[in-house]
């Protein structure tokens, strides 16, 4: 065989292989989903750091729930998983003493939740993406996915951005202090 053809072949292979290496599963599409994120309420503007701690800021989730449903009930028990920049974040059926919550069928319902970052995670951009499950006979299932963007940010004063910053002033006397220093001893060796 050709050497060009082998490395065709290996590519090929390799592709495969990496594209069902992160296969996470999927939501449903449109035309079948049972429940599904009818909004998600964040702030959209910049969040300032509120204390010494980071910042905080509150997430309402609106999920509806349109065909998922218990034996014989008419309606679901559901949880979210939330993830920041592709990391696990919060999964509500682990680190909760509640685990589901219930949606009856045809009816959105509401979950607010605040969110707090920590200092040392310093402001950026955060990507968080949400995950909506259907918990049915011990097993979970991926309903909608959602995401959205919070900017945190630190106040800057702005006497600090300006030429007249404290940087600027002790910039100024150390050179001013420098120029006059070096003009007095060259006047005593005259």
């Amino acid at each position: 065989m050709d050497r060009n053809v082998n490395i065709v072949i290996l590519a090929t292979f390799i592709g495969i292989f990496l594209s069902n290496l992160n296969s996470a599963p999927l939501p449903a599409t449109e035309a079948e989903k049972s429940a599904y994120f009818l909004r998600v309420e964040y702030p959209k503007i910049k969040i300032y750091q509120t204390d010494v701690n980071g910042w905080s800021f509150s997430v309402d989730f609106y999920p509806h729930n349109a065909k998922c449903s218990e034996d014989l009930s008419e309606g679901g028990y559901f949880f979210f998983k939330i993830y920041e920049n592709d990391g696990l974040w919060w999964n509500e059926y682990n680190d909760t003493t509640y685990h589901v919550w219930w949606c009856s069928k045809d009816s959105t319902v509401q979950h607010s939740y605040q969110v707090n970052i920590p200092l040392w995670m310093g402001p950026r951009n955060y990507r968080f993406k949400a995950e909506l499950y259907w918990y049915h006979n011990n097993n979970s299932y991926l309903q909608d996915i959602t995401s959205f963007t919070v900017s945190c940010v630190v106040f800057i004063h702005p006497r600090h951005q300006t030429a007249f910053s404290y940087l600027f002033v002790y910039l100024f006397t150390s050179i001013s202090l420098s120029l006059y220093i070096s003009c007095k001893r060259s006047s005593y060796i005259l």
